[in-house]
């Protein structure tokens, strides 16, 4: 794991007081850094306990740029950030810049707020599509609206009223932001559907399972071949996609039920999850079903770019990492391979989103997913998101470069039920991912 990836995790899980990893500015150049809520002492003393031990040096300077995205306005903007001090940490040939600031809530208080929100927003309250941490603040969305003169839809005053007031109830120190935002959809469903061996990610799968009263059948996108604890071969996809199901039988075909199946199982090995009400809440959406069919020991994924070592997946992220990116990029760009929509790219809108579904006349809320405005569509469902870092960068050779494997495609918003259509082209539309460090079970995706 990177040194911001260590220092990111750290504070996912409240032991440093820092924000998610973002992206800043001098004002010259852009780079990576953290906002602390203390000065550099405990970031040192916490990261000594899991043998990082970076040099600290001083920075100069009042102030940083940070790039936020404005969830009402569907935009990017610079928040000019007053800045206490700063520091440049050095470790194994990694860089990494902290700024004490005067923010009020860290990323691991946020997620606690987040947590309690849990039952009042997707049980006791009806119409919130997603809850996302996003910098300082929390960022809620509701489907309920109304019209302005011009014909724009926004949040509903009422629902906005409702949703301060719980938000307030569970900590009345957390900065809010409330926007209308259209329920998200499992994007399962369509065709990139030749027969492939071996069988790479981003090609096209066919699940059947058992949902209790029939047998139903889905397409949808394989992620990732791996080893489930380094040694089970497993095919890797959307947990969607075999409907959640538990205790059930589900079996895989490439690319349809016409071939012999490539994996099946009795209990799919999908993610942690539990119940509040008749609400399914999970910690990911991501399921690993064991496979003995040769033609998929084959750690590559399909066509992502005429640049990348053949598609071969040589190490997976955490969803904070960022080292490649460095210099070359505004924000880390990921791209993912679905056989709706092909190769299609994008970068991270907010890395802590619990969205909820509306599955087959349930409810499924999938906890801390990552955002992005990657375009997807139905039946890009478990497609590989990953990232390849640019040809001239250091972690190419000869222009040549391999893949990062990152996350599984889970849905959209907004999606339309008349096209049956994700509408990328919206302003505020987002692709949600679950990403890989999201699954409770160890996986050698390389």
């Amino acid at each position: 794991m990177t040194l911001y990836g260590k220092m990111a995790a750290l504070s996912h899980y409240d032991v440093l007081k820092t924000t998610e990893p973002l992206t800043c500015s001098d004002g010259v150049q852009n780079f990576t850094c953290l906002l602390s809520k203390t000065d550099i002492t405990p970031i040192l003393r916490e990261l000594k306990k899991i043998d990082a031990a970076p040099e600290a040096s001083p920075v100069a300077g009042r102030w940083v740029l940070v790039l936020d995205f404005n969830f009402t306005e569907g935009s990017w903007r610079w928040r000019n950030i007053a800045v206490v001090r700063g520091w440049e940490l050095k470790w194994n040939n990694q860089t990494a810049y902290v700024f004490q600031a005067p923010i009020k809530k860290s990323l691991g208080e946020l997620l606690k707020t987040k947590d309690r929100l849990t039952r009042p927003f997707f049980v006791e309250m009806r119409g919130i599509t997603f809850v996302a941490v996003k910098l300082d603040r929390l960022v809620v969305a509701t489907s309920n609206a109304t019209e302005t003169l011009d014909g724009r839809r926004i949040a509903d005053p009422r629902a906005v009223e409702r949703i301060k007031k719980i938000v307030q109830a569970a900590d009345p120190y957390a900065d809010l932001e409330v926007v209308y935002s259209p329920p998200a959809m499992p994007t399962q469903v369509a065709d990139r559907n030749r027969y492939f061996n071996p069988v790479p990610g981003g090609v096209a799968i066919s699940i059947q399972y058992d949902n209790g009263t029939a047998i139903n059948t889905v397409g949808c996108t394989l992620g990732y071949t791996g080893l489930l604890y380094g040694q089970v071969p497993v095919v890797v996809t959307a947990w969607h996609c075999t409907g959640w199901v538990w205790g059930r039988d589900a079996v895989v075909y490439q690319p349809d039920n016409s071939f012999s199946a490539i994996a099946s199982a009795q209990t799919p090995l999908g993610c942690s999850y539990w119940w509040e009400g008749n609400i399914l809440v999970t910690t990911c959406d991501i399921v690993a079903i064991p496979t003995t069919n040769s033609r998929l020991f084959s750690p590559r994924v399909y066509r992502p770019s005429s640049y990348a070592n053949w598609g071969v997946v040589s190490g997976v992220m955490g969803r904070y990492d960022d080292i490649f990116c460095g210099a070359w990029c505004i924000h880390l760009p990921l791209h993912k391979a679905g056989i709706s929509s092909d190769i299609t790219s994008g970068v991270v809108i907010s890395y802590n989103v619990d969205v909820v579904y509306s599955y087959y006349r349930s409810l499924v809320t999938v906890r801390n997913m990552v955002a992005t405005n990657i375009c997807i569509q139905p039946g890009d469902s478990g497609s590989p998101v990953y990232y390849i870092p640019p040809a001239n960068s250091p972690y190419c050779q000869s222009g040549i470069c391999d893949i990062y494997a990152y996350g599984i495609v889970s849905g959209c918003a907004p999606y339309d039920d008349n096209t049956k259509r994700c509408i990328c082209s919206n302003r505020n539309y987002r692709g949600f991912i679950s990403p890989l460090d999201a699954y409770h079970l160890y996986i050698k995706y390389t």
